[in-house]
């Protein structure tokens, strides 16, 4: 696979600073070639709990597989409907006959982690239980966040007991894309981003309680894939931790190291290229064994 070309191609949809060319606002997504789009399905009472739902343009059939992304956002801002954010994911899924759910959550400081994790786990049964007349199969539902929504996707899914709670049947399998908060007791206690300061807070049973890796004492909900930045040790040392805590306890996980940047890992999703081609045959497979590649553990 050619990285380089696909690192050019995320290049190209950046300034020469390397900042988008367009802005961090938000707006009405970007138009998505062969889709229709359901907006604003309510999963929850509060104005946040909304998600759009797209799928292949005149599709009258199913029920179709389905992608749902949990965007990031230092769990303070962030939109479903941003461009930075969506991009060409819709459209590309369309292509390959899946249905592409983009969902928002509660924000701090109105909401914690854990909160937003519960908006994720509503998120899910909404979905599921509205599957026959959204024309979906829950029973391949793909879930995929990137930054903070990697942080809330893994918590939820090291959580059975929360995701049962919800009425969550667990889904097919779960994407975690370039987060290195999976362990806040390791990470709060040397350096860190400053932004972590507020939304963790000074106190260690909240740190553990929100880590994916210290929660999980069992098999995760579903096997997951660990996708991270190749040059970012934090991300890597929370992928393999996680990782290994997973298979520890019977389940099923993997780490894919990438040579992209954290931004371009979420450009890249939806574009030719390795990350879109692990994500497709982990939802094909996701115990299998259907990519491997340098530095790469088996999935």
């Amino acid at each position: 696979m050619n990285t380089g070309l696909l690192w050019r191609l995320a290049r190209a949809r950046r300034g020469a600073d390397g900042r988008r060319a367009w802005g961090d606002q938000g707006g009405d997504p970007l138009p998505q070639p062969g889709t229709d789009c359901q907006r604003d399905l309510a999963y929850g009472e509060h104005p946040r709990q909304r998600l759009d739902l797209y799928r292949p343009h005149g599709t009258s059939g199913g029920p179709l597989p389905l992608i749902l992304y949990v965007h990031g956002g230092g769990w303070r801002r962030g939109d479903k409907a941003l461009p930075r954010l969506l991009d060409h994911k819709p459209a590309h899924w369309s292509r390959r006959g899946w249905a592409f759910a983009a969902m928002n959550y509660r924000l701090w400081p109105e909401a914690d982690v854990l909160a937003q994790c519960e908006d994720l786990a509503q998120a899910i049964a909404f979905l599921q239980r509205r599957a026959q007349p959204l024309a979906l199969d829950p029973s391949r539902l793909m879930l995929v966040g990137h930054s903070a929504g990697a942080q809330l996707a893994a918590l939820l899914v090291a959580s059975p007991a929360r995701v049962a709670a919800a009425g969550v049947v667990p889904w097919r399998g779960t994407v975690v894309v370039d987060t290195a908060a999976l362990d806040m007791v390791e990470v709060m206690q040397r350096p860190h981003y400053r932004f972590y300061d507020p939304v963790f807070g000074p106190d260690p049973a909240y740190w553990a309680a929100v880590s994916a890796t210290r929660v999980l004492d069992g098999p995760p909900a579903t096997p997951v894939l660990l996708v991270h930045g190749a040059a970012r040790d934090d991300a890597r040392r929370a992928a393999q931790g996680f990782a290994e805590r997973a298979r520890a306890c019977g389940g099923s996980a993997a780490v894919l190291p990438l040579p992209l940047g954290h931004g371009d890992l979420n450009d890249s999703l939806g574009m030719p290229g390795p990350c879109t081609q692990a994500i497709e045959a982990f939802a094909a497979d996701p115990r299998g064994e259907t990519l491997r590649g340098p530095g790469e553990t088996a999935f």
